[in-house]
């Protein structure tokens, strides 16, 4: 029996996260760039059963995942105001205090280069003129690409208010999240031009 295999069934996990009394951001990425190539060349083999794969093995995915959490707080206050004037008048003004929370989250993977035109590529095959014979089993050219990705982001803004008084303020609480996954890949299996393979 002759095998050729490659199989490399890998996880990636990336986690971001970011807490701040005013902004807050946090990233976490994925990127992989890679190739997988099982080949059996030109010349001749012969054996019970003859198999070459490449890629993730049976059963098994390869998962990507990312999570990216962001949260920022802010408070607005106002002081007590002033007043001035005799009896029987005057005038009073308060404090006042913006306020301003903003929190930002982006988790993304990318699988490939898509921008260059090179996804990640799984290959199986047997050469041109090869003479392949599987005496009593089969000949199998195998290529697999399993992949699971999952990419969470979160973020939350809070404005607490507080304070005693009269005035006024302004406040701005915002909480944005993004998620960006991007899969370029290739999968092939092929058997070249003027080989020759022959099952038992």
């Amino acid at each position: 029996r002759t095998r050729s295999d490659v199989v490399p069934d890998d996880d990636a996990f990336t986690k971001g996260s970011s807490a701040s009394n005013n902004v807050s951001a946090a990233v976490a990425f994925n990127v992989a760039l890679m190739d997988t190539t099982a080949r059996l060349g030109d010349g001749t083999t012969t054996a019970g059963s003859v198999t070459v794969e490449a890629g993730t093995s049976a059963g098994e995915t390869n998962t990507f995942k990312a999570l990216a959490l962001s949260g920022a707080g802010s408070q607005q206050s106002s002081g007590g105001g002033s007043t001035q004037g005799g009896l029987g008048g005057g005038q009073g003004s308060g404090g006042d205090k913006s306020s301003l929370g903003i929190a930002g989250a982006v988790a993304f993977s990318v699988l490939g280069s898509p921008a260059t035109s090179d996804p990640n590529t799984v290959s199986a095959s047997i050469a041109d003129g090869a003479t392949v014979t599987a005496l009593t089993g089969d000949v199998t050219v195998t290529a697999r690409q399993d992949i699971g990705m999952q990419n969470i982001a979160g973020g939350g803004a809070l404005r607490i208010a507080g304070g005693n008084g009269g005035g006024g303020g302004s406040d701005t609480t915002v909480g944005a999240a993004v998620t960006i996954g991007v899969l370029d890949v290739e999968t092939l299996a092929t058997i070249g031009s003027d080989a020759t393979v022959t099952a038992g």
